[in-house]
């Protein structure tokens, strides 16, 4: 997966025609009902207007799924670890399908308290995206960049530090070696007159 945008030439001529730039390999597992017992899937990209989804189905186009995406990096006790949403059948491939979001623009609050999770809206998925962890290569990659050059960092200001303390060394030997010049030869030479 190329990283950064694309220009308006390459947009003209791909046959992809996503909304925005996906973050790859998100700690997230979308579950289905399909009949059978739920089973976690992995979502290999996604952004606020659609994933990828790694699944043996093969839906229909415009099938609509509702699904549960729930943080595997998250403990079951926390209550931001899952949202549900209804998503629609864009295309598919080999190893899975492209999935677009059908987010209603805002949420109305249910009239009465239900144990049921609700739909999400667009603003409870941007939050919920902003809040998953960036990549990790790019983390230990950063880390891998970063390294050498802190290093040198501290190995130059130790070095700077170094010359500065041998600085004031030098510079107070040479005073002392004076003052004790003038007290032994300053006073020789009084008596000499």
């Amino acid at each position: 997966m190329k990283s950064g945008k694309k220009s308006w030439f390459e947009s003209l001529f791909s046959n992809d025609r996503r909304e925005g730039d996906r973050s790859p390999a998100p700690p997230l597992m979308a579950y289905y009902w399909d009949g059978a017992t739920p089973v976690p899937h992995r979502v290999r990209d996604i952004n606020s207007s659609g994933m990828y989804l790694l699944t043996e189905r093969r839906w229909y186009p415009n099938t609509l799924i509702t699904m549960t995406l729930l943080r595997s990096d998250k403990s079951a006790t926390d209550p931001e670890r899952s949202i549900v949403v209804t998503t629609r059948v864009v295309r598919s491939d080999n190893d899975g399908v492209g999935l677009a979001f059908i987010l209603p623009r805002t949420r109305k609050a249910p009239a009465a308290p239900t144990t049921l999770a609700t739909q999400a809206d667009r603003k409870m998925l941007q939050e919920f995206l902003a809040r998953l962890p960036a990549e990790n290569g790019h983390a230990v990659l950063e880390y891998v960049l970063l390294a050498p050059l802190m290093f040198l960092l501290v190995a130059k200001m130790v070095l700077i530090g170094g010359c500065f303390c041998a600085w004031v060394l030098l510079a107070r030997a040479v005073h002392v070696g004076a003052e004790s010049a003038h007290r032994r030869y300053g006073n020789m030479a009084t008596r000499m007159q």
